[in-house]
């Protein structure tokens, strides 16, 4: 499982990346926000920790479908914990218009906020997935 956990993770940070560069430095000029509220990059970044919780528990549970919740729950949050830290440290890296502090700061509120979030969704994720395996025997 520790091979499934990096490489996932190794792939959500290609994606937060990817979406970074996409939406702040791509001439694509794409919109910042979509219906008012709704931060783009946002939903995008939801949605492709949706597509890469979802793909991981089910990559685990095929290789042993008797993996208990709490371990396919907390295994999936690390995932995006490791994907946000290694996001968090090449923001350091490129960043320099920030004190250390405020550094400091947005990159512990995005690590909290993002394993609220992974905590959510891979609970959601978990549970459809077991549903569906129960439905299925």
């Amino acid at each position: 499982m520790k091979k499934n956990i990096l490489l996932f993770s190794a792939i959500l940070l290609g994606g937060e990346l990817l979406t970074w560069c996409l939406f702040y430095w791509s001439p694509a000029n794409l919109p910042e926000h979509i219906y008012g509220p709704i931060n783009t990059a946002g939903l995008f970044l939801i949605l492709l920790i949706i597509i890469i919780t979802n793909v991981f528990q089910q990559r685990v549970t095929k290789l042993d479908a008797r993996v208990g919740f709490a371990k396919l729950v907390l295994s999936s949050v690390l995932v995006v914990l490791l994907a946000e830290l290694g996001f968090q440290i090449f923001r350091f890296v490129i960043l320099d218009d920030y004190t250390f502090e405020n550094m400091v700061y947005y990159a512990s509120r995005g690590v909290i906020v993002m394993a609220v979030i992974g905590l959510v969704i891979s609970a959601i994720v978990a549970l459809l997935i077991r549903k569906k395996d129960k439905v299925a025997k």
